[in-house]
């Protein structure tokens, strides 16, 4: 792996924001930056500008139409579906070589938990890299749980689909809302009103 200078994208709303050289390399078409980028950005409209500490999760919405637009972006159709008021999530299904075959479903989820700003280092919804401890980290509430997961999932995706690999079986990948508090706006919405979803 060779590495890189640092990098800056500029993000929808017109904010900066640098990219380590560390934490990628050259890797053929650069899904691991484009990786890291997608992470961060899945931070942005998360918090409610209203409340002071930044650090109240105000819902998936701005998350799924982020994901909806980079599915779109490679040529997917993918559907954008609201549970309740804000929970929104989005699907796609991606036609495999043998549709014959049982589909193969990889899910992930939008929401975190909520963060008190005062328990924090840094801004718990601010996606700020920080190398305190010798390798840069992206940090953020749900950092692990789990934007990471679904940044991967999004940049492999879009990979696939823009070089033309055509899965074996149909794949639907599902971004969902409200897997924290119950899952009944998120997984539990979707059993009871769009089993189609899940056909195959």
């Amino acid at each position: 792996v060779e590495l890189v200078d640092d990098q800056e994208e500029t993000l929808p709303d017109g904010t900066r924001i640098r990219l380590p050289s560390m934490l990628f390399g050259r890797l053929g078409n650069n899904t691991l930056k484009k990786t890291l980028v997608i992470f961060g950005l899945l931070y942005r409209g998360e918090v409610d500008d209203r409340v002071k500490d930044r650090a109240r999760p105000r819902g998936e919405a701005e998350a799924a139409e982020y994901v909806e637009a980079r599915l779109r972006e490679v040529g997917l159709d993918p559907e954008r579906f609201a549970c309740a008021p804000r929970r929104e999530g989005v699907v796609v299904r991606i036609p495999g070589r043998d549709r014959s075959r049982g589909a193969l479903l990889v899910h992930g989820h939008l929401d975190c938990v909520p963060a008190r700003a005062d328990d924090w280092k840094v801004p718990p919804f601010g996606a700020e890299i920080h190398d305190d401890l010798g390798v840069p980290m992206l940090w953020g509430r749900g950092a692990v749980d789990m934007k990471d997961m679904d940044a991967m999932i999004l940049a492999v995706v879009r990979s696939r689909v823009r070089n033309g690999v055509r899965p074996r079986r149909d794949v639907v990948v599902l971004f969902l809302p409200d897997e924290e508090a119950g899952s009944v706006h998120g997984s539990h919405w979707l059993v009871k009103h769009r089993p189609d979803l899940f056909e195959g």
